[in-house]
């Protein structure tokens, strides 16, 4: 029997085009892994345009909706679903993220026989940098996702774990993030800026709920040698510029605006002594997968998203900038160095690889329809 070719439709996988968050990162990936006769993908990024804007690439349709600006999130989500339901005709809507799932035409998805699946990217609503009123929208956006999706998809068997108990609802999923390795390995070539493996890495968006500056004030108050390259937008941000601050009068920390270029921030990675990881909230992190599938050492924060990646006995875990201190100075002087990465490696590629992940979409998505 010959299947019908899909249509899905990704809204909130890009931000531009041009960014390089998690969600981008796992968009282009799976789009690469099951593009071909019988899925046709349509991602919706985000665009400074005024008006919609389209082209292809590797045969499938990126379209570009305009963004106004920070407020304009959930104004362009809905945007992005409205087209994809009226215009696209797709047969079925990805939405990463759930923050304007309470503004979604619901009703009119169900009309035209359209699937749609969540992917909550979290407990969104306990970040820190949020204030009352975003924290109560989240809460009720999660509340009415779980009410009206066809599919909830968890990243982590905690957020899983979280879900069912609190919304009692038989039709939460886990798959997790995943690595493509052949990608990764094109890219380790030794076009970069930082030579030797002389530095720590730290990836993310400059945000308080990925512990920063702890991380840094923690580093500098060691006695490493080692250099620190944090990868952040820190620039016309006031929690960049709390960070300046510290790194000012030492030569190791060193802040980079975020790398555009994937082949350049794997080779990043590729060649860094470790990783440090902060992120507090949140499921399962592409960051952290990538850093571990690069060969890094990792030290990161403790929590229940971070021990469920690395396992309940991995033991460089920190909970502030003291035991940073005291994690990052053993790291430097244990022996065993080589098996810690080996099987930090093997874990994800046992786990969270990118040709087991796209499967179980694939199976997910035909499920639907």
């Amino acid at each position: 029997m010959i299947r019908k070719r899909l249509k899905v439709a990704i809204v909130g996988g890009f931000g531009t085009l041009n960014s390089v968050g998690g969600f981008t990162s796992f968009t282009k990936s799976l789009v690469k892994k099951l593009h071909g006769d019988e899925i046709e993908f349509i991602i919706y990024a985000e665009s400074k345009e005024k008006k919609l804007n389209s082209y292809n690439l590797f045969g499938d349709k990126y379209l570009l909706i305009p963004r106004k600006g920070k407020v304009g999130l959930i104004e362009h989500r809905i945007n992005s679903i409205n087209h994809a339901i009226r215009v696209e005709k797709v047969d079925i809507i990805y939405l990463l993220g759930y923050v304007s799932c309470g503004f979604i035409n619901w009703k009119a998805a169900e009309k035209n026989n359209i699937k749609i699946i969540v992917n909550p990217d979290g407990l969104e609503w306990k970040r820190s940098s949020y204030n009352l009123l975003i924290k109560l929208i989240l809460k009720y956006s999660e509340k009415i996702a779980l009410k009206k999706a066809n599919w909830i998809v968890a990243d982590s068997k905690y957020i899983k774990k979280y879900l069912e108990m609190k919304y009692k609802k038989n039709n939460i999923i886990y798959i997790p993030y995943g690595i493509d390795f052949a990608e990764l390995e094109n890219k380790s070539d030794n076009n970069y800026p930082y030579r030797g493996e002389d530095y720590y890495t730290v990836v993310c968006r400059c945000v308080k709920e990925n512990q920063l500056l702890e991380i840094m004030e923690g580093f500098k108050s060691s006695n490493v040698k080692k250099k620190l390259i944090v990868v952040t937008n820190f620039k016309d941000n006031k929690y960049g510029k709390k960070l300046l601050d510290v790194a000012k009068n030492d030569n190791r920390i060193m802040l980079n605006e975020p790398i555009i270029d994937r082949g350049g921030l794997y080779n990043l990675r590729l060649n860094a002594f470790g990783y440090i990881h902060g992120h507090t909230v949140g499921g399962t992190n592409p960051s952290l997968l990538e850093a571990m599938a690069a060969g890094n050492i990792i030290l990161a924060h403790n929590n229940i998203f971070n021990r469920e990646v690395l396992g309940e006995s991995y033991e460089y875990i920190f909970i502030n900038s003291k035991e940073l201190k005291e994690k990052i100075e053993l790291i430097e002087s244990v022996k065993n160095q080589e098996n810690i990465r080996k099987n930090l490696k093997n874990m994800v590629f046992e786990k969270y690889n990118m040709d087991d992940i796209a499967i179980k979409y694939k199976k997910l998505f035909f499920e639907l329809t």
